[in-house]
């Protein structure tokens, strides 16, 4: 690599390793489900429960998020990483010493918590801190660090108890924690703080140069640049409001509604229960695995996919493609559910869940 952007390069990888705890935490339930329902765990956990462990994750991903744009823009990027750590740790402690199903609400509450402040902060210090030449490789590589952390815990998680899938948990935060407490605040961030003589400093770590007078260049640039933004800064009010951005926020928030209320995200943390009650012949752990390596795959290839194809084609083509996938889930859902009321009318589906 370059030596001018090598920091910014050691940077982005440790703060990639906080993206993978985000997925590891994320993708938990899938093999966990089959342990609870094998009665693999010391916890006696019905059905209903079961939903809300499975739910719990994104209430505390909206309140780390919420939290994260204050604690960011008070005491730095930096600091919240590090502070993010917190909540997967606390959270894993619930999750290990849970003999109630309470103790797992609390305890994925946390990890939804931790996540939002990743995921919040993570894009925000990249952009602040890598130049414009290797901006996309940093996020790509954040991304890609996602999917290898959803792959790793849909592969291991059926073969291993619950107890180590958990401490698994304890040992990535503290990874990233140690990995990210080395790397330099965003100079955009001390300017904003006024600390000039600080984001100088900064500055040249990240550039990897000594040359004073483009040091300062590029810091006249970003104060200008501070500047314009602290002038500019808007209201959540005047964003919902503004007829300037009308169409932005309409498709923003239809792409992200429809996202959600496509089934992505209960299929995903399901997989594992949904594969056990299908009756495919199929193994979980081998399911499992071929879902997770497909994921990455696809995850890999799509980059170059979107730059061929372009945006709005590949998302109609996803669009249709999900909706297929989704009727013949659907469809064997119901299938499932009628034979086995057929045969034992006590018997619940994996429609009961979802």
């Amino acid at each position: 690599m370059p030596q001018s952007h090598r920091m910014q390069y050691l940077a982005a990888f440790a703060v990639s390793i906080a993206t993978m705890t985000t997925s590891t935490a994320y993708f938990w339930t899938a093999p966990i489900l089959p342990k609870f329902h094998n009665n693999e765990t010391s916890i006696i956990i019905s059905n209903s429960e079961i939903s809300w462990v499975v739910a719990m994750i994104s209430p505390g991903m909206v309140t780390g998020s919420l939290a994260a744009s204050g604690v960011s823009d008070k005491f730095g990027r930096r600091v919240t990483l590090l502070a993010s750590a917190l909540p997967f740790i606390v959270g894993t402690a619930f999750v290990l010493h849970a003999t109630k199903p309470w103790l797992l609400y609390i305890g994925r509450f946390s990890w939804g918590l931790g996540s939002g402040m990743i995921t919040t902060v993570t894009s925000v210090y990249l952009s602040e801190i890598a130049d414009k030449e290797i901006r996309g490789t940093l996020t790509a590589g954040t991304r890609f660090m996602f999917s290898f952390g959803a792959l790793l815990m849909l592969a291991i998680g059926s073969f291993v108890s619950y107890q180590v899938l958990s401490y698994f948990l304890i040992v990535m935060p503290i990874c990233y924690f140690l990995a990210c407490w080395r790397i330099p605040e965003t100079p955009y961030y001390l300017l904003k703080e006024g600390k000039v003589d600080a984001a100088k400093k900064e500055l040249m770590r990240l550039s990897g140069s000594k040359n004073e007078k483009m040091i300062e260049e590029r810091l006249s640039q970003m104060r200008s640049d501070v500047r314009k933004e602290m002038q500019r800064s808007s209201s959540a009010k005047e964003l919902l409001t503004g007829k300037q951005y009308r169409k932005a926020v309409i498709v923003t928030a239809g792409l992200r509604f429809t996202q959600l209320f496509a089934g992505s995200i209960p299929i995903q943390q399901y997989m594992g229960r949904i594969i056990q009650q299908s009756n495919c012949g199929l193994r979980v752990s081998t399911a499992l695995i071929i879902f997770g390596a497909v994921r990455f795959a696809v995850g890999l290839i799509s980059p170059i996919i979107v730059d061929k194809v372009g945006r709005r084609p590949l998302l109609i083509y996803s669009y249709l493609g999900s909706c297929v996938m989704l009727a013949m889930v659907g469809a064997t859902s119901s299938s499932n559910k009628s034979s086995a009321s057929t045969m034992n009318p006590q018997t619940h589906s994996v429609s009961s869940y979802l």
